[in-house]
């Protein structure tokens, strides 16, 4: 997973089951 930025929120994009997990 890779740390991205939306919406002004950390977040971990988890590319193996696209889902997009808030820290």
């Amino acid at each position: 997973s890779i740390r991205v930025t939306d919406s002004g929120c950390e977040k971990f994009c988890d590319f193996s089951s696209d889902l997009f997990i808030k820290e």
